[in-house]
């Protein structure tokens, strides 16, 4: 899975590599269809993401892929 949205660049590499599927995870609004979401508090506001509600079954392994270049 990678977040919106310089995960984006580097997720679906390593999901082809890996030969899993990818799932986005995005802003609020921004994905078709039914969705699950949660919010956070940054330093200056809050943010809310969001999944589609399929596209992770309970239990499954996910490995979490974010913005490498920013946060190291």
């Amino acid at each position: 899975a990678g977040l919106d949205s310089r995960g984006f660049l580097f997720g679906p590499v390593l999901a082809q590599r890996l030969g899993v599927g990818f799932v986005m995870i995005r802003k609020k609004g921004k994905l078709p269809g039914r969705t699950e979401s949660v919010s956070y508090t940054l330093e200056y506001g809050q943010a809310e993401l969001e999944v589609q509600s399929d596209a992770v079954e309970p239990g499954q392994k996910v490995i979490l892929i974010d913005d490498l270049l920013a946060t190291g």
